[in-house]
């Protein structure tokens, strides 16, 4: 059944996951930038999808790239 559900939500959601990637190499390459937001643990996921773009890991040639989670500052957030 779980082979299953997973062959059918990679069927279901194949095209939105290549619109949504599309969208933010869109704004990033025309030098926008990308903001993120959760509640509860999922602004801790918001958090750690913003660092992955921001931190380059091994790469030192990559700039950091322009994600700002929302949640990461709750001083300026609920200022």
């Amino acid at each position: 059944m779980l082979a299953d559900t997973l062959l059918r939500a990679r069927h279901l959601l194949q095209q939105p996951i290549r619109e949504a990637a599309d969208t933010i190499a869109d704004a990033l390459i025309g030098n926008g930038k990308m903001l993120v937001c959760g509640n509860g643990g999922s602004a801790a996921d918001a958090q750690h999808f913003a660092a992955e773009f921001v931190g380059r890991y091994r790469d030192n040639d990559r700039r950091a790239l322009p994600v700002i989670a929302l949640g990461a500052d709750t001083a300026f957030v609920t200022a």
